[in-house]
This record gives C-alpha cells, structure tokens and sequence, in this order.
C-alpha cells in the first residue's frame, strides 16, 4: 500500500479498515486511561487546549478517536494531522469528516518552525523507518514537544504473524490489511531493538497483546511509563 501507483480502490478500503482497527488493535483506550489522561491531568498543558499532533496521520482515524476521548475527559484540544502521501489527503477529503478544530497537511515535521505540541503520536509509523530515520524522528519529537511524545506501534513476533494471517485473512478480500499488517509484524521492533535507538531519556514499554510504546515525557517528569 506504500506505492504509488497501488490499487486506490483497495488502499481506500484500507483506510476504512484501519477505522476500527486502528484505535482497538492498537490498545488506544488502554493508553488514554493509563498514561495520557493522566499526564495532563498533573501536567495540565500550556495554554489550556492539548495541542495534538498525528505524525502519519493517514485517515485520521486515530486523532479522531484520542481527540473524542480527550474531550469527552473534559480536555480542550486542537489536532494537527500530517502525512506526505497525497492518497491519504485525497482519502481524508472525499469520505471522511472531521471538526473544525482539525487541521491536515501533506508535511514532514522539520516543516514546523517556531511551533510545540503538547501531545505527540504516531501509530504503525515506526517499523516502516530505517533506523537513521527513526533518529532522526526522535529528534524532531523533541525538538516539537511540550508534553508528551508517545509511539504506538506493534512488537514482532511469530506468535502475533500467525494469529494475524489466520484471523484477518476475510481483510485481503478487498484491501491490503491483511497484506500490509503481515509485512509490519516482520518488520516491528522488539522492545530491546528500539530501547537501543533510542536516546536514555525516551522510555520503551509493553502493552496489550504484542504492543510497544515509545514515550518521551517533557523534562523527563514523571519516567514511570505503562503500569
């Protein structure tokens, strides 16, 4: 699905696809309650709104679920998306909706100049970085972050690569879920691997069923990570 030229009308199937397995398989709720509400429930951010940004925003679904639960926690919020992929922009544009408090861009982060977030995400992002680049991500977390950075992403495992080619095997019908999530799970980190590229200030945990979280907390507070 990374390709150009890939097949639009099963990318977009994707996309819809990922709307609901995106925020469950991604354990999402489990991170709001244990880590993100928290946070800035002692960390309350600058100017009184959680300014999000979603790295590889995709479809949006994710920013939508956190942003929803945000507020529904009692947060103001204003999301910022980026994703260079113009299928993405054009999927984002022609089925789906988002408030007014939404904003995307076809960006890279070095693009943000004299600009912070107080939250900063990315899901299923990592693994398809070479290890350079994801240094190089990591530095431009820092350089943008107010609050927190949290990478959501999966741990190889052969365990996860069988259960995921039984279970969603229905998905290769007429998308590339199925496809493109096989190839992630080989190409995801185990949690020492990414802890190593890692400046010592980033903290790298387990969660849910075959799940890592990279987490970088402004000034280190609080380094107590997922319990």
């Amino acid at each position: 699905m990374d390709a150009s030229d890939c097949d639009k009308s099963r990318l977009f199937a994707t996309y819809r696809h990922f709307r609901w397995m995106n925020p469950v398989l991604g354990n999402w709720a489990y991170l709001l309650k244990q880590l993100i509400i928290p946070y800035f429930r002692e960390n309350p951010p600058t100017y009184n709104c959680i300014r999000l940004l979603d790295i590889g925003c995709g479809g949006g679904d994710v920013a939508k679920f956190l942003d929803s639960r945000l507020r529904k926690a009692g947060f103001k919020t204003m999301v910022t998306g980026i994703d260079p992929d113009g299928n993405a922009a054009e999927f984002r544009d022609d089925f789906a909706t988002f408030p007014s408090h939404f904003r995307f861009r076809q960006h890279f982060t070095h693009q943000f100049l004299g600009e912070t977030f107080d939250l900063i995400i990315t899901n299923h992002v990592i693994h398809h970085l070479r290890d350079n680049e994801l240094t190089e991500l990591a530095n431009e977390c820092e350089r943008l972050n107010d609050g927190l950075v949290l990478w959501n992403d999966l741990k190889r495992s052969k365990t996860s690569w069988w259960l995921f080619s039984l279970i969603g095997w229905p998905l290769h019908m007429n998308s590339f879920a199925w496809e493109d999530g096989r190839v992630s799970i080989k190409r995801a980190f185990i949690m020492a691997e990414l802890a190593r590229l890692l400046p010592n200030n980033w903290e790298v945990s387990e969660h849910g069923l075959f799940r890592l979280a990279a987490i970088l907390k402004k000034n280190n507070a609080g380094k107590d990570g997922l319990s």
